[in-house]
């Protein structure tokens, strides 16, 4: 069955709703902080599973459910998100990357075997190893 998704921002709070093909809500969420959540790509993947990029200030909770999946920066810019919900609309995992300053996701892709691909904006310098480990990059502005 085909779903279409949707992730609509409604002041401050990050929505998501899943119609099935017959445009019927099969699934709808609200999660985010109380400061500024974006949304700014979505796209599925061939196992139906939704993945969402964008930005974020402060703190944020991108758990849909009652539990929580808190992320924060640093309390001076934005930073980027990486964010997986099932095709129930249930939380996989979320990552952020980023800096000290504005950063920002603003387009994302999957392919076949499962790979999911990120392009945005970075100020600065900026690590982009999702994990513990550190990939930092400097910005050529």
């Amino acid at each position: 069955m085909n779903k279409l998704a949707y992730v609509i921002l409604v002041v401050f709070q990050l929505s998501g709703i899943c119609l099935n093909a017959q445009h019927y809500l099969d699934w709808g969420a609200t999660y985010g902080g109380q400061t500024w959540d974006v949304v700014n790509d979505i796209v599925s993947d061939n196992q139906q599973n939704i993945y969402t990029c964008g930005n974020f200030w402060l703190k944020s909770d991108f758990d849909p459910s009652p539990d929580t999946a808190i992320l924060s920066t640093n309390g001076f810019g934005t930073v980027a998100f990486i964010q997986k919900l099932g095709r129930n609309g249930k939380l996989i995992l979320v990552k952020s990357v980023g800096g000290r300053y504005y950063d920002e996701a603003t387009a994302i892709s999957s392919s076949p075997p499962g790979c999911v691909y990120i392009a945005g904006t970075f100020t600065d310098t900026a690590d982009f190893d999702p994990s513990n480990k550190i990939e930092q990059r400097i910005s050529k502005n």
